[in-house]
């Protein structure tokens, strides 16, 4: 590639390039990584989702707000279907404080697994732990 007469790039906008570059791959292989977790998910295989998202855990800040309600939902969610239900709550109540009033941050259907979920998990009592599950009836 060459640059016009007497241009040349200097060495902050040359690490300006790199650094967006960069940042790009490592969004996308965040986004990779979100989606192939959410495919386990989907397809009922959630130790396998588990996987994937406590991988991802650390990676959250580096996150954009829509990736984060993603996420927060489908690790709440996975949490919740492998009957950790105080990991459930503790997800899913970080989800509803991301997505806010933002309806446009969630699916539909997601928006309301997150109210009818978090509904049955949060404590009547001053307790931090899920409320257990409701008892099978014979």
């Amino acid at each position: 590639m060459g640059y016009p007469a007497g241009v040349t790039p200097s060495g902050s906008t040359l690490r300006r390039a790199i650094l967006v570059a960069v940042c790009c791959s490592g969004c996308a292989a965040l986004s990779e990584d979100l989606q192939r977790g959410e495919e386990a998910f989907e397809q009922a295989s959630y130790e396998e989702a588990l996987v994937w998202f406590a991988d991802l855990d650390d990676d959250v800040p580096r996150m954009d707000t829509d990736m984060q309600a993603r996420f927060y939902y489908l690790r709440g969610m996975t949490s919740y279907r492998l009957g950790q239900r105080d990991d459930a709550l503790h997800y899913l109540a970080i989800c509803r404080e991301v997505t806010g009033d933002d309806a446009r941050l969630l699916r539909p259907e997601w928006a309301q697994n997150v109210t009818r979920t978090l509904d049955e998990l949060t404590p009547d009592s001053r307790s931090f732990r899920a409320r257990a599950a409701p008892a099978a009836t014979p």
